[in-house]
């Protein structure tokens, strides 16, 4: 081993490493200032890296098969090893020169990477600060592939969704054919696999405030059942018979909002017990009140006005609990959701729409767009 050490050092295959690693280093971080600068692909700095990786063994081959002398590079079995050895000795303080100037690189690298501070927070700032950041109102778009599905109902979307309040936990309920069964799934948005909670056929799932429970209906569109399950598992417990598959809402008071199998809007409570009308337009007998939303303040509620056994063509109505006043707020909608960005999403012929609305005025502010087809 001690031989080959002296030889290593005699052919300088470690001076020519540390020069390569130094060049290198210094290459890939003006490769870091210059290719967002010159607009270049993403992919370029890769491509020098991996350049630079392949040509690191090839550097070694030449150091160790040629060398570098006053006659110019002439294979190693040339030189004599006794000059060469005299040399080396000559440049001895260069070998450490070099060898330092690798150690910081080298420590600078594990320094940044592992002991480094994040310069985007200060390191004084309080948790609070750092909650604020995460729950800013700038748009995220992003997509999650649920596989293979069918619609459950003619004329329904392929899959019921609903999103936790804190943003973090996602369920849905899809048909997928090759199981031949419609299923509740729960996907944590941190996480790249999805998990089975209910497979007996859960439509209009909702979360609780606090995200560990999910609503859902289990039957036909008009003869349901309202039940609640754990997100980390077990048996679904029964709410109610006599449901409607239209959705639900879980207040922060243990109170559930849903839809009765007459298609009008009740509440009950999160542990059971006897539905209690809302009362709203009971005698409309021939439309149907479905995806209730309690809007911010607990005393106006977002609900779907269908007609007949379709939604395509309903309305969204706003009841005040307070008055009892309701009103129509967009034509040719369902499926209402108020957003923390001042607005309200909804479906309009398969695209998903927002309109700006004011939540204490109780009014919309500006024109309908439409968000995504």
């Amino acid at each position: 081993m001690g031989k080959l050490f002296e030889e290593l050092k005699r052919r300088k295959v470690f001076r020519v490493a540390g020069v390569y690693a130094v060049v290198a280093w210094v290459l890939i971080q003006v490769a870091n200032n210059l290719v967002p600068a010159l607009q270049l692909p993403a992919w370029t700095n890769s491509f020098i890296v991996l350049l630079l990786l392949i040509g690191f063994p090839i550097t070694i081959i030449m150091a160790w098969a040629y060398e570098v002398t006053p006659d110019g590079i002439r294979s190693d079995s040339g030189v004599q090893t006794q000059l060469l050895t005299n040399q080396s000795a000559a440049v001895q303080p260069i070998n450490y020169i070099i060898l330092g100037i690798v150690l910081l690189v080298a420590g600078f690298q594990l320094s940044d990477r592992f002991l480094g501070v994040d310069q985007s927070v200060p390191s004084s700032a309080s948790n609070e600060v750092i909650t604020e950041a995460s729950d800013s109102t700038l748009p995220r778009r992003f997509s999650i592939n649920i596989g293979n599905t069918i619609p459950f109902f003619p004329g329904l979307p392929n899959a019921d969704i609903a999103l936790s309040a804190d943003g973090s936990k996602l369920v849905y309920s899809v048909l997928r054919p090759e199981l031949g069964r419609r299923s509740l799934y729960l996907k944590n948005l941190d996480q790249l696999q999805e998990r089975e909670l209910f497979a007996g056929g859960a439509v209009s799932p909702f979360f609780s405030p606090d995200g560990e429970w999910v609503g859902f209906s289990q039957g036909s569109p008009s003869a349901a059942s309202l039940h609640k399950v754990s997100i980390s598992g077990g048996a679904p417990q029964l709410l109610a018979e006599n449901n409607r598959a239209g959705g639900g809402f879980w207040s922060v008071d243990g109170t559930i909002f849903h839809t009765s199998n007459l298609g009008r809007l009740g509440r009950i409570s999160e542990n059971g017990g006897a539905p209690r009308p809302l009362g709203i337009d009971e005698e409309n007998s021939g439309s149907a009140q479905l995806w209730p939303h309690l809007l911010p303040g607990d005393d106006a509620l977002l609900y779907t006005v269908a007609t007949g056994n379709s939604v395509q063509n309903g309305r969204i109505d706003l009841w005040v609990q307070s008055t009892g006043d309701v009103r129509t707020i967009i034509q040719n909608g369902y499926n209402a959701r108020y957003v923390p960005t001042g607005h309200i999403v909804f479906v309009r012929a398969a695209a998903l729409w927002a309109v700006p609305f004011d939540a204490e005025r109780l009014q919309t502010t500006g024109p309908e767009r439409v968000l995504s087809n």
